[in-house]
């Protein structure tokens, strides 16, 4: 009797267990977070869930995010399906955040939402999203792919900055607007694609970048592109920070944008096409390594006289990129703006005849420690420098050897 009794009794236990409600979370914090005339709260749990729920559009916080003190506790963020926009910064520099889930409801991701996310590895995106802006995900260290829905329209400038692990992307056909540098230091991504009913954009060729189809500027690449024939144009900072490590610019180039090679640290080499009519300030700017500069000499606009390993605006006598080997001709008159900026440059001979030095031309280059000048003092005094920059700075810090003949004390140049 006892035995059946006892049977009894488990059976109901093990029933009210199987059908009990499950047990959340306990609560740590909470509060509102919504704009005005909206209704959206915020709850983190004790295992690291934030949890936005409501309806209409998140506040838009000027200083912290009213769950800022628990930075490093969060670890998820949910939001319900509802919500209609992630405001700026909202979860910036949440250090412990691993993954976030978005509804269909949010049409928004604000500037810097979830930049610094340094752990974040999965973010779900819905269909709904149109925007994704500034810096949204910049910094997001971990993560190794995003899908970006088909209903997004803009990507901001920077969204994907810093994305160290981010291998490949795909922009779908409803983007039409596509902000600077959005891959900019993303050292792990290969490849780029673009659907190919896009009205604005494509990747012809499988190139791996982004081109502005109606004027065939390419407009973002990385280090697995391949810049087509049909191309004509590098757009400014279109590969901003890339891994390139060596790239072919085809017969097609005419123009090169501002910075559109800045800060491609692995770049050893680059030649420039015949077609070349435009190159912007600062194209090859910081590239450290830079050393093997050619043009080509059927070039009109550019030359690179006497392998001087720079690139000469032959009209104007300009040298308008160097770096560390450059051997500056006697036939130059001016440098260029940030012309030799960043190149890891320590020593150089300039001749006579230089009349101008312009701004940023050796700045960033933090070794550069003698200057060998071929003129006087008293024509260095006349050389006009421009005082942005290179003209308070780096040239003041420098020693300048006057009147110099030879090559120069660990001087590797050969320039006349």
């Amino acid at each position: 009797m006892r035995k059946h009794r006892w049977l009894g009794i488990s059976s109901l236990i093990l029933t009210m267990l199987l059908f009990a409600p499950a047990v959340q979370a306990k609560t740590i914090a909470y509060g509102k977070c919504g704009a005005d005339r909206s209704f959206v709260t915020w709850v983190l749990n004790e295992e690291g869930t934030l949890l936005i729920s409501g309806s209409g559009a998140m506040e838009d916080f000027e200083d912290e995010a009213p769950w800022s003190s628990h930075d490093t506790e969060i670890k998820k963020v949910v939001v319900e399906e509802g919500v209609t926009n992630i405001s700026s910064h909202a979860f910036n520099s949440c250090g412990l955040l691993i993954e976030a889930e978005i509804p269909g409801s949010v049409i928004m991701i604000g500037e810097g939402a979830f930049s610094n996310c340094r752990l974040m590895k999965t973010v779900s995106l819905s269909s709904g999203l149109e925007v994704l802006g500034k810096s949204a995900f910049s910094s997001c260290y971990a993560m190794t792919e995003i899908a970006i829905p088909d209903t997004v329209t803009t990507i901001g400038d920077e969204a994907f900055a810093f994305c160290r692990r981010l291998a490949g992307i795909s922009i779908p056909a409803n983007v039409t607007e596509i902000g600077k540098r959005v891959f900019r230091n993303c050292r792990s991504l290969k490849e780029i694609t673009v659907a190919g009913n896009n009205p604005v954009y494509d990747s012809r060729n499988n190139c791996s970048a982004i081109i502005y189809s109606a004027s065939d500027t390419l407009v973002a690449g990385c280090k697995g592109t391949v810049i087509p024939q049909s191309v004509t144009a590098i757009g400014d900072w279109a590969f901003f920070a890339s891994s390139i490590e060596e790239i072919t610019l085809p017969d097609s180039i005419e123009r090169i944008g501002e910075n559109a090679f800045c800060m491609c640290s692995k770049l050893t080499g680059i030649h420039i096409p015949r077609n070349v009519e435009y190159i912007g300030a600062g194209a090859f700017g910081c590239c450290e390594i830079l050393r093997d500069i050619t043009v080509d000499e059927r070039n009109t606009v550019y030359d690179s006289r006497n392998n001087c390993r720079a690139i000469i605006h032959t009209g104007r006598d300009k040298l308008i990129v160097g770096c560390a080997d450059t051997m500056i001709p006697y036939t130059v008159v001016s440098i260029g703006e940030s012309a030799f900026n960043g190149c890891g440059l320590k020593k150089i001979l300039i001749p006579a005849g230089i009349k101008k030095i312009g701004s940023y031309a050796f700045d960033n280059n933090w070794e550069l420690t003698d200057i060998y000048y071929r003129g006087s003092e008293e024509q260095w005094e006349k050389i006009f420098i421009e005082e942005e920059g290179v003209g308070s700075s780096v040239l003041k810090d420098v020693t300048i050897h006057y009147n110099y003949s030879g090559r120069g004390e660990g001087y590797t140049g050969t320039a006349p």
